[in-house]
């Protein structure tokens, strides 16, 4: 992986765009082949070919020849100097650029999803180091995914009744164009109705105020001005995820997910309207990401989640060991232990990390019955069970707990 506080002219502490991870390389190392740079960089083919697609459409790289292909920087067009890096603006739509015909791809959904996230990641990072950033942008992505889900249950439910979750906002109308309002009555045991149901089969409760969509404010504030202020809040409902799982069967599961997200970190900012315009701007961006989640047959997001725990990794070095194991060693380990089977009683993991490796071993068989795991470090653990969570693992089918495999083992029947 290519390491510099300086590369090409960034300040110390900004976190390099992968567009400028690939150039850096090139300009060092002069021309590679494809196998080599994304060896180098330690990326996956579809990452690698994202990022090489966006700098062959600016011009900013060119094809070589040889087996594999190769690439090298564009010789420069006259006096024009260095052209600059993707503009933050254009940076959404680069992801989809077509690539010539000698190197076309198709970039899928999957991989639009994985590049806007990280691009989100780079862009709003700051001064913060790539660790503690981590918990923050994945814990936001977390919280988004859990409103959605829950929306979509609790419309589920409603459906009958020929109300939706959003009717159910206090003061709101009960159907377009009609001005009738729900009557609190009615709310109250719609409300009701919905956090019982949804507890048992999601394991926890949001209300239609709690959701990421009605926390995110709307529009744009001029030039100068302050975000409205949403961090108290914010910080309510996330508490209130773990909340409404105390006394269900699903309270151990969700315990304590977001005690990494500290809002009131002088990570965000010094001031408390720096680190509320920060997290805004987080939110703002996040916001319009599609997750997707009407398609229950693809498993996007979750591969995405991965994907983003993958890029941290990479980015951390040898210390990345204790949270994440790399993709193709766990494929590995996976068809070894699935060799001949199809489905399995269990799978267990005493130093399970981000769980990549249990996730992995689940998806060489039609069924695993219960995944276990243990993780030391509570960070990690957390990680873990919002992993296990965004890949649609229900509450009840994995049991991953907190303590030191060696001091404490927790799955010893």
């Amino acid at each position: 992986m290519v390491h510099t506080d300086t590369l090409h002219g960034l300040p110390i502490g900004r976190m390099p765009t992968n567009e400028e991870l690939l150039l850096d390389l090139l300009h060092s190392k002069g021309p590679l082949g494809n196998g080599k740079a994304r060896e180098t960089l330690q990326w996956t083919e579809a990452q690698y070919e994202i990022v090489k697609a966006s700098l062959l459409a600016q011009g900013l790289v060119a094809t070589g020849k040889g087996r594999g292909g190769s690439l090298r920087l564009a010789e420069p067009k006259g006096n024009e100097a260095k052209k600059p890096i993707v503009k933050e603006a254009e940076k959404p739509q680069s992801v989809e650029t077509i690539v010539p015909r000698n190197n076309r791809t198709t970039v899928t959904s999957k991989q639009r999803l994985e590049a806007t996230l990280w691009d989100i990641a780079n862009t709003l990072r700051g001064k913060m180091s790539a660790d503690d950033f981590r918990d923050y942008i994945l814990g936001f992505i977390f919280f988004k995914y859990l409103s959605e889900k829950m929306e979509l249950y609790a419309d589920e439910i409603l459906h009958p009744d020929g109300v939706s979750y959003d009717e159910l906002l206090k003061g709101e109308k009960v159907r377009e164009g009609k001005s009738e309002r729900v009557k609190v009555a009615d709310r109250d045991a719609y409300l009701n109705e919905v956090r019982l149901l949804a507890v048992e089969h999601l394991g926890y409760y949001l209300e239609p105020e709690e959701l990421f969509k009605n926390i995110v404010p709307q529009g744009e504030e001029a030039e100068g001005t302050d975000a409205p202020f949403i961090l108290d809040k914010l910080t309510k409902v996330l508490n209130r995820i773990s909340e409404s799982t105390q006394g269900a069967e699903s309270e151990d599961d969700f315990a304590n997910l977001f005690e990494d997200l500290d809002l009131t970190s002088s990570k965000l900012g010094k001031g408390e309207k720096d680190k509320n315009n920060l997290v805004v701007k987080v939110l703002r961006k996040l916001a319009t990401v599609d997750f997707e989640l009407n398609d229950p047959a693809h498993d996007v997001l979750g591969d995405a989640y991965e994907y983003l725990i993958a890029q941290f990794a990479s980015g951390a070095g040898k210390k990345a060991g204790e949270f994440y194991t790399p993709q193709e060693v766990s494929t590995v380990l996976a068809r070894i232990v699935t060799t001949g089977k199809k489905r399995l009683k269990a799978v267990y993991d005493p130093t399970c990390g981000s769980g990549s490796l249990l996730l992995r071993v689940k998806r060489e068989v039609l069924d695993v019955g219960t995944i276990y795991g243990q993780e030391m470090n509570p960070t990690t653990f957390n990680l873990c069970r919002m992993n296990m969570i965004m890949h649609d693992v229900h509450y009840r089918q994995f049991d991953v707990r907190n303590e030191d495999t060696l001091e404490r083992p927790q799955h010893l029947e």
